[in-house]
């Protein structure tokens, strides 16, 4: 039989709120701005789509004072 001391049992339930405390701050964060991806660690496959459609919107934006499509003529 394994013997586990006082000071083990207290050290893994302190380690058990402060993960409980740490994915209660995500998901209140997740809730007061709306989105799911706060952080690319809260889902990195999400987060690399995000970062790839906001870069192909930021290419196609017409520079300030240039026609969307060509003048002919």
């Amino acid at each position: 039989m394994i013997r586990i001391s006082s000071q083990q049992i207290f050290s893994g339930g302190i380690n058990r709120l402060q993960d409980i405390n740490s994915n209660l701050i995500d998901t209140q964060q997740q809730l007061s701005t709306g989105k799911k991806v706060n952080k690319p660690s809260d889902d990195p496959v999400a987060a690399a789509r995000i970062l790839n459609w906001t870069r192909s919107c930021s290419v196609r934006k017409p520079t300030a004072g240039m026609p969307i499509w060509p003048i002919t003529g």
